[in-house]
């Protein structure tokens, strides 16, 4: 899609999302938009079935069937997921509270409160911290229940990722994020359970605030992110107009992503025009999706590294990463050379390279067309 079709198109979304949190009568479905182009986006931000619970009867009378027959069993899929979810947090809590191990439920699970229905807010992972004392034992308790390890610990070393197809992924957090030193020492247990842990309103919002900008420096947050956190802050407004909030935001570097992120949630659902010209963040959102696109990410990193130093660093990442990646090169550092020429050239034959010089290329036309 072109900008243009990418902006008109996710207008109407954001008004079907209007409509869900104010009660405000659905959009009118612009004529030059297709059901599909609908679809399409609304799927590329998470939120294909939260958009079409509020349209399911305009797309049954208007869409093409092949659109509505995708779209129904995105929705069904996404149904069932969740009750799956929900089934398999309520046994990991249960496990985890028999077995002692203290721990504290992050992110999708506690955002889904926040919505009219909790099968609107989708999520990939359930993630849950754990004492590092205690997640070994946590992992080994998940693997005895049939879960396998999706991958190694990641890269940043802040969790490790399990699966049990084809519905539940669980990402075991040894740290909420890179160089973090949050411990249960600053959270607080529930009342009911001495081993579930619940973090402050500030620190958590503060987490939420930090991992979309996370993604959004890695290609976009998307839609929903902005959702979220327009939600979050309708239902504190205490919490969010407090200085202490906003001190600790300007403590941890999360103040400026705060503010400008607000701008665009309260332009989209409040109809509040910014203060300043916010068109070239809204293409980066919407263009982006829930996980953002590779050509934004290039596109992010050029401009706040530089070009050269940006592809460089594609090129030769850390030697830690290279270590992460080739365990021959971890038990013997004097191999990571070899590591960086394994990769190069697996990345020419995977098609990794290609699809690379592709997004800065088309990185590089959006930078100057702007």
């Amino acid at each position: 899609m072109t900008d243009k079709e990418y902006i008109i198109t996710a207008d109407y979304i954001i008004g079907v999302l209007r409509a869900m949190i104010d009660g405000s009568p659905l959009p009118e479905k612009p004529s030059d938009v297709s059901y599909g182009m609908i679809y399409n986006l609304s799927k590329h931000h998470s939120l294909a079935s939260t958009v079409y619970y509020y349209i399911e009867e305009e797309v049954k009378k208007n869409a093409a069937p092949a659109i509505v027959s995708a779209w129904q069993k995105e929705r069904d899929v996404d149904f069932v997921k969740n009750l799956k979810q929900t089934d398999e947090f309520r046994r990991i809590t249960e496990l985890f509270t028999d077995e002692k191990i203290s721990f504290l439920p992050l992110k999708g699970f506690l955002m889904k409160a926040l919505y009219p229905r909790p099968e609107l807010r989708t999520m990939a992972d359930m993630d849950i911290f754990v004492s590092e004392e205690h997640i070994e034992r946590a992992i080994n308790l998940l693997l005895d229940r049939g879960y396998v390890c999706e991958h190694e610990i990641d890269d940043e070393g802040v969790h490790e990722a399990l699966a049990k197809p084809p519905f539940i992924n669980v990402e075991l957090h040894r740290h909420l994020y890179q160089g973090s030193d949050f411990s249960f020492s600053d959270a607080k247990p529930k009342e009911d359970n001495p081993y579930w842990y619940l973090m402050e309103d500030s620190d958590f919002f503060a987490f939420i605030l930090r991992h979309s900008k996370k993604h959004y420096t890695h290609g976009g947050c998307g839609i929903r992110a902005v959702l979220d956190i327009f939600l979050y802050k309708r239902k504190n407004p205490e919490l969010v107009s407090s200085e202490d909030f906003i001190n600790k935001l300007k403590e941890n570097d999360l103040y400026e992503f705060y503010v400008t992120i607000s701008a665009l949630a309260d332009k989209w659902f409040l109809g509040k025009e910014p203060q300043t010209d916010i068109s070239e963040l809204e293409i980066y959102t919407v263009t982006g999706g829930t996980y953002g696109t590779l050509a934004n990410s290039m596109g992010f990193g050029m401009k706040e590294q530089g070009r050269f130093r940006y592809v460089f660093g594609r090129i030769f990442p850390s030697p830690k990463l290279i270590m992460q990646r080739y365990k021959w090169a971890k038990k013997c550092p004097l191999l990571v050379p070899i590591g960086y020429i394994v990769r190069i050239v697996q990345s020419i034959f995977n098609g990794r390279v290609k699809s690379h010089v592709v997004a800065v290329s088309k990185a590089e036309k959006t930078r100057k067309r702007k």
